[in-house]
């Protein structure tokens, strides 16, 4: 898993910087910061820092269209976000991405396994399961890098192809309801 995750990280850099020159500079791991984080997540931020929710070069900042990389200095106060929006859960959800109206990618822990991929908005009822692992999120991003689903608009943001997306999420990502909705 560890090597799985590492190389799907390693190659998600590579096809953000082909588009994007300069992302992986905006999310370098320039510092160790004692987070308390699930394996994958230890796995990403061992190679990566993130973006600051305030990037100056919004050009750089996404992940994936209008999600940033939470940035390591400002895990803790986004996590007590995920705390508050699902109290008196038994399940932990640890955040990965977040958008400015306060919707996150989570990844779920339950019993003390990785569950999940979730999407949780800030207007929903509960969390959405998009991926069953780290790993096919990964993947899932990764094509739509490569199918150019994933694409810079006229103004050199990263944006997408909505349509195409769900596609990819549904070859991805068979058994997820979410990726088969209308």
């Amino acid at each position: 898993m560890e090597k799985e995750i590492s190389c799907l990280i390693d190659e998600f850099i590579s096809l953000s910087d082909e588009l994007r020159p300069g992302y992986s500079l905006s999310i370098v791991k320039n510092n160790e910061l004692p987070l308390i984080l699930p394996e994958s997540l230890n796995i990403l931020y061992s190679k990566v820092s993130g973006t600051y929710y305030e990037n100056e070069d919004q050009r750089l900042m996404d992940f994936l269209p209008g999600y940033l990389l939470i940035r390591d200095a400002e895990y803790e106060s986004f996590m007590q976000t995920i705390k508050e929006m699902i109290p008196n859960g038994e399940d932990k959800y640890y955040p990965i991405l977040v958008n400015y109206s306060s919707d996150f990618y989570a990844l779920k822990v339950s019993g003390g396994k990785e569950v999940g991929i979730f999407l949780i908005d800030h207007d929903g009822d509960e969390p959405t399961k998009i991926h069953n692992s780290f790993e096919d999120f990964l993947r899932t991003v990764i094509a739509c890098y490569k199918g150019k689903i994933y694409f810079l608009d006229d103004d050199g943001y990263l944006d997408m192809d909505f349509d195409e997306e769900q596609l990819i999420g549904q070859k991805y990502n068979p058994d997820i309801d979410y990726w088969f909705e209308d």
